[in-house]
This record gives structure tokens, C-alpha cells and sequence, in this order.
């Protein structure tokens, strides 16, 4: 190793650049798709930095999750199987397997407080 890092960081670093990435263009791409399907919808000053803050809150949180899952691996060699099982979580409560309307009346109000930060 030519210079010492610190591994945290630079996990952190190399997972911000590619959601960063990812996040412009998927509201790239959505903010065309809502202007041609709906018309153009206003945006308000006001809601932009708590919706930052959200963003980052959220990328905050997968990345310690990610992080316990990979600490995981000095106990059990793989964590393939604990990834696969957080992926499917994310997937039922982020409402992209079942809408969330569909969701119980308790389980709804849990996927939301979720959804706001995952």
C-alpha cells in the first residue's frame, strides 16, 4: 500500500460518488417523465434542504447497515446471505415488491416512517 487511508472513508467516499450519480440521473429521467406525463410541477425553496437532508440522512443509514452486514463477516466468512435478506427488506418496505397501500393499516405507517429514510 503506497499511502495509508482510512477504509471507512473511502468506502464512504466511493459509495457517495456512485449513489450521487445514480441519483441525478434517475431525477433526471423522472423529471422528464413527470413534465411530459403531468405538465411541470413547481418547485418550492422551501422543501429542498430538508429533502437534502433527507437524502443524505438516508445514504447515512444504508451505509452503517452495509457497514454492520460487512463487520458480520469476521463471524460468519459470508455475508452474501445477510446482503440478500437487508435487499429483500428494503424491497417489501420500500413498497417497490407491494404497493403500500396494499400493507396493513400498522405495517403502512412503519413502511413510510422507513421509506423517509432508507
Amino acid at each position: 500500500m503506497g499511502r495509508p487511508y482510512n477504509y471507512l472513508l473511502y468506502h464512504w467516499s466511493y459509495g457517495l460518488g456512485d449513489t450521487l450519480l445514480r441519483l441525478v440521473i434517475n431525477f433526471t429521467a423522472g423529471s422528464i417523465l413527470v413534465t411530459a406525463l403531468v405538465g411541470p410541477m413547481p418547485l418550492k425553496p422551501l422543501y429542498v434542504l430538508p429533502l437534502l437532508a433527507s437524502i443524505m440522512l438516508a445514504m447515512a443509514l444504508n451505509f452503517c447497515v452495509q457497514g454492520m452486514i460487512g463487520l458480520c463477516a469476521f463471524i460468519t466468512e459470508d455475508v452474501q446471505s445477510i446482503q440478500i435478506i437487508y435487499q429483500k427488506f428494503l424491497f417489501i418496505l420500500g413498497g417497490m415488491m407491494i404497493p403500500l397501500d396494499f400493507f396493513p393499516g400498522w405495517l403502512k405507517d412503519v413502511s413510510l416512517s422507513c421509506r423517509s429514510t432508507i
